[in-house]
């Protein structure tokens, strides 16, 4: 009831508030912000002030975001201290805000921006979407955070789920501020990240666009797959021979792919991992973002571009073949 999402497209939810004229200064964060409420204790019918204090939104007091706080240990940062630390990070640069708003009874705040040059890429014959991610909690449920990621915030879930990124991901730009006394001090620093975060997207751009050009059959194909799922144990299972056989299909098949080079090796491991895993959709969102789909896609990523990892699991995955051909399969 009180939260609201603004975005220049309609998001999966079907609740967005379509705003051509979305901008830092015009959008949903601007029209109200927390402040903090002194808190009182009633004894013996008389009221006695306490050390804690609450946030409340300066357009409706009767709000209030998250559980009580200590103002010694816990600094809230407002929402004009959160557009300001997004402004300040990409000041002077073409940019579209594309997604901004409120969840959690405006417990966490969010904004997915476009800048130009991260913007929607072609790599291999494939579209990317790529955003700059900011997310922060008012609840204490969040640190203020900053990620670059394919997810663009619109929802609960989606925030979560960058959230998550910001704290594991290896690769894409990751920056988190917890609410200390010092969190403001800190804000200017994540400026100097967005170069960082172009730079990133690009370098993908182009190791995915090399993909495309390397060769891959569909016998080395099963070759590679079957040492990448024994990597961890090297154990000749119905299971992994199984799973190793849809990512062929996908190999083949799968959307944008046409079984001929390493970038459609690499799909095929990516849409196995996000879409593949489970019947359930939730519970293929879950292990694609926070589980084991999010770890396989980032280790195969390196395994099919780095040349002796690849070399690596190409000899492990034919050492699994023979032995199984041999019927003298060893752990």
């Amino acid at each position: 009831e009180c939260d609201r999402h603004e975005s220049t497209t309609q998001a999966w939810h079907g609740l967005s508030v379509i705003r051509p004229d979305l901008t830092l200064d015009n959008c949903w964060l601007n029209r109200w912000d927390v402040k903090p409420a002194e808190m009182a204790r009633r004894v013996l019918g008389n009221w006695h002030p306490v050390d804690h204090k609450i946030l409340v939104c300066n357009d409706d007091v009767r709000i209030t975001v998250g559980a009580p706080y200590n103002p010694d240990s816990y600094k809230p940062i407002d929402n004009q201290a959160f557009l300001g630390l997004i402004k300040q990070s990409i000041g002077g640069t073409d940019h579209e805000l594309v997604s901004v708003g409120s969840v959690r009874n405006r417990g966490r705040v969010f904004a997915s921006i476009k800048l130009n040059g991260m913007e929607e890429f072609k790599a291999a014959g494939r579209t990317f979407s790529a955003y700059l991610n900011f997310g922060n909690g008012h609840d204490k449920s969040s640190t203020l955070w900053v990620n670059t990621s394919n997810i663009c915030t619109v929802c609960d879930n989606t925030f979560g789920a960058n959230l998550f990124s910001g704290k594991t991901q290896q690769d894409d730009i990751r920056y988190r501020v917890r609410h200390t006394k010092n969190a403001k001090h800190k804000l200017p620093q994540i400026a100097g990240l967005i170069d960082k975060a172009v730079g990133v997207q690009a370098a993908f751009q182009i190791a995915f666009e090399e993909l495309s050009h390397k060769e891959v059959t569909t016998d080395q194909a099963r070759v590679w797959l079957t040492g990448f799922e024994n990597r961890k144990q090297v154990t000749d299972s119905t299971r992994k021979k199984n799973r190793v056989e849809q990512m062929i299909h996908l190999f083949e098949k799968g959307k944008g792919n046409a079984g001929e080079n390493k970038a459609d090796l690499f799909s095929a491991v990516t849409e196995y991992y996000t879409h593949e895993t489970s019947k359930n959709a939730q519970s293929n969102f879950y292990n694609s973002e926070f589980g084991g789909g999010s770890e396989n896609k980032r280790e195969a990523f390196f395994a099919v571009t780095d040349r002796e990892a690849f070399h690596k699991t190409m000899s492990r995955g034919q050492s699994v073949i023979t032995n199984r051909k041999a019927n003298v399969f060893t752990v």
